[in-house]
């Protein structure tokens, strides 16, 4: 028998020790998805790039 996940592993903020580290690494990571989306941008609908990630959601 195993014991279910803890709620923390579905919050990946929480499995870090240094939350603003953490807060830190997201920023960098949506920056870098958008910069490198600015090559498809062109080729995509406005449903997709709506779907792209933002600095807020990606920072809570």
């Amino acid at each position: 028998m195993t014991c279910p996940p803890s709620s923390k592993i579905l919050d990946p903020r929480e499995t870090w020790a240094d939350k603003a580290a953490y807060d830190r690494q997201a920023i960098k990571l949506v920056q870098m998805f958008r910069e490198n989306f600015k090559k498809f941008e062109a080729h995509v609908g406005a449903d997709i790039k709506d779907a792209a990630p933002r600095l807020a959601a990606a920072a809570e």
